[in-house]
């Protein structure tokens, strides 16, 4: 398994469109090296399970309710899986779908996300732009730690522009 994958989360709702919006800017903007694929899922639940398949690492980008509105922060795979709630066919939203990967021994070692806080819940109307900027700013970062043995972003880890 060689694949890296980016995976843009969220819905065209307010700032939830804020992991979608970064993952159609990397695909758009973005040299990335052979075996990394960028992927936008509009609220996808178990279709997660099939983005797995075949990855050796994913990174998932999302909005993260709550905390600092625009704070990039960075989340683990165990603090991921942590957050699953117990297991139905109801409400599977990305920690459940990630949960179940792990159980069916479908999950990637190499697993994390890459959010934006969006401050109290429902969260701004519209995404800032900056907030996309910083996100698709520490892919790169967020990338080598997921897979140290592998530089992924062209010169010095930095996302290089098509431009």
């Amino acid at each position: 398994m060689t694949t890296i994958r980016i995976i843009g989360l969220g819905s065209p709702f307010g700032a939830d469109r804020i992991g979608l919006l970064a993952a159609r800017r990397l695909a758009r903007e973005v040299r990335l090296p052979p075996g990394v694929e960028v992927i936008e899922r509009d609220r996808p639940g178990l279709r997660l399970l099939e983005d797995f398949t075949g990855a050796r690492a994913v990174l998932l980008l999302d909005a993260l309710a709550g905390g600092i509105p625009g704070r990039v922060r960075e989340v683990e795979r165990s603090a991921l899986l942590a957050r699953a709630a117990p297991l139905s066919s109801h409400a599977l939203g990305v920690a459940e779908a990630l949960a179940l990967a792990e159980a069916l021994g479908r999950l990637p070692e190499a697993v994390g996300l890459l959010g934006v806080e969006t401050g109290p819940a429902p969260g701004p109307e519209d995404v800032d732009p900056v907030w996309v900027q910083a996100l698709c700013l520490r892919v790169p970062v967020a990338l080598e730690r997921l897979v140290p043995d592998r530089r992924v972003a062209g010169c010095g880890g930095r996302i290089r522009s098509r431009r």
